[in-house]
């Protein structure tokens, strides 16, 4: 299990600090994206809800088997722009292939994403399970409770969405930013 306390001491190991698994899955679980389905690219929240603990590791496993490379589907990982505070360049594209793991720290300005949409045919999807890993926060931390998302390059320039990335942050906003069928 990728919650087990084998995990948990392996990535407390690599990363020198204790980690705890985030046993809720608050925001992890499976993922599935179908076709044209995509996530902007975004920081994850920094304090856990209801632990207040800090998000410090990911790790997001591809479970789709038969997976075509022309289907895209790979996840993003950018660097941050100190001056604007959003991703700068695509440093890594990570292939959606059967079984990988993808582990990486999500305080370091982690941007991440499926920005473009997947092209996979409509009776397929791009599966991954995402699981979390927490710790004591820092003295001094970016206290986001919810994930910061970035425009996507189509979306640069309208005011709407920008209000919408807003909305989505904000611990008080983020219920009126869903809608609800």
């Amino acid at each position: 299990s990728l919650l087990s306390p084998q995990v948990t001491e392996v990535l407390s190991f690599i990363t020198e600090k204790d980690l705890v698994a985030d046993i809720g899955l608050h925001g992890g679980g499976l993922h599935l994206h179908k076709a044209g389905g995509k996530l902007n690219t975004h920081l994850d929240y920094s304090i856990h809800p209801t632990a207040k603990l800090q998000r410090k590791v990911n790790i997001i496993v591809y479970v789709s088997e038969n997976w075509q490379t022309e289907w895209d589907g790979a996840l993003g990982l950018w660097d941050n722009d100190p001056e604007t505070s959003q991703p700068k360049n695509l440093v890594q594209k990570i292939d959606c292939i059967f079984n990988r793991a993808v582990i990486f720290d999500t305080t370091m300005d982690s941007w991440h994403g499926l920005p473009d949409p997947v092209l996979c045919p409509d009776d397929k999807s791009r599966n991954s399970l995402a699981a979390y890993f927490l710790c004591d926060p820092p003295a001094v931390v970016d206290e986001r409770v919810k994930a910061l998302y970035a425009p996507s390059e189509n979306q640069k320039g309208d005011k709407a969405i920008y209000e919408l990335i807003k909305k989505r942050a904000s611990s008080d906003q983020y219920k009126d930013a869903y809608k609800v069928k």
